[in-house]
Parts: structure tokens; C-alpha cells; sequence
């Protein structure tokens, strides 16, 4: 399945941080599979996904990640339980649930996905995952649908700003 012409935008895009609202059946798992798999394509690299629950990220992520990975022939192995993809280049690809905060901490992450970011609570992402990033210079993917005016909802009206090149932001319906 080919990216959308939104999607090939949003994979362009130079921004260390990127911020996708989005309805649903826009792709955004698509989208997401397909900027982890950019990234892990780097030797060693460390890649996350993460959503609302464990149970979550097996349902929505798990079972295409490991279809696409064995498709291009760039997968290793999978550790089942764990939810790790390991690459032919030495690259792990990890899915992880939000509702046990503490057990996402101490890693140094070169990319990270947040999905349904919106109904995840904020301190995961300020006091857990955003350390994660920093000695690495890692990037993040935040991506949701909309559910009122909450962190993620800030974090997209920060984006449009442009104050920032870091971060850029995409709404779609």
C-alpha cells in the first residue's frame, strides 16, 4: 500500500518532532509503521512505538509490523512477549504500553512513536518519554485524533506556530 500524498508529506518533513491530528482512517498506522521502519533502518538503532495500553499496541501495531518487516526481508527475529522486532542491521523496534509509566524508563530512544497521544497522560510523555530522547537526539512522532483541549491539543497549537524548527504539525480529517 502506497503513502498518501499527506503521508509523503509528513515523512519529508526535516522536523524533529512531528504532531499529527487525524481522523480516523487516515493511515495513521500506516504512517506510523512506515517512519519507525525509516528509522530502524539506521544500524543499532532504538525505535518505539507506544499507545494507551500494551494490549493496544498488540492490536493496532504488532501483526503488520512483523507482516512488513518479514515482506522486505529486514527482520531478524521477534520476541513474542516482549514486542520486539529485532533487524538484520542490529536495530530493535519495540511496541510498549503507557498504563505502567515507570517500565518505559532508562532507555535512549532514536525514535519514538506516540499514538493516540491525546489520551495518553502528559507526564508520560514530559517527565518518561522525553528523557529518552535527549542524549540520542531522538525524534517523535505524535500522532492522535482529537479529543478536546488537552496536552496534545497544546502541543499541535505549538507546533503551527513555527516558532520552533523542530516541530511541525498536520490536521486532517
Amino acid at each position: 500500500m502506497p503513502l498518501t500524498n499527506s503521508q509523503q508529506e509528513i515523512m519529508s518533513s526535516k522536523a524533529r518532532f512531528k504532531v499529527v491530528a487525524a481522523g480516523r482512517r487516515f493511515g495513521k498506522s500506516f504512517l506510523s509503521m512506515s517512519l519507525m521502519g525509516r528509522h530502524g533502518r539506521f544500524p543499532n538503532s532504538n525505535v518505539w512505538y507506544v499507545t494507551t495500553t500494551y494490549s493496544a499496541a498488540k492490536t493496532i501495531m504488532w501483526n503488520p509490523l512483523k507482516e512488513k518487516l518479514k515482506t522486505i526481508k529486514w527482520s531478524k527475529g521477534f520476541h513474542e512477549v516482549a514486542m520486539q522486532a529485532h533487524l538484520i542491521n542490529g536495530s530493535v523496534i519495540s511496541l510498549k504500553g503507557t498504563n505502567n509509566p515507570d517500565s518505559l524508563r532508562g532507555i535512549g530512544l532514536d525514535y519514538l512513536v506516540v499514538d493516540e497521544a491525546a489520551y495518553i497522560d502528559e507526564r508520560v510523555w514530559t517527565e518518561v518519554l522525553r528523557p529518552t530522547l535527549s542524549d540520542r537526539q531522538g525524534g517523535a512522532l505524535f500522532i492522535s485524533s482529537p479529543t478536546g483541549r488537552n496536552w496534545f491539543y497544546d502541543l499541535d497549537q505549538y507546533a503551527q506556530t513555527g516558532e520552533d524548527e523542530d516541530w511541525e504539525s498536520w490536521q486532517f480529517t
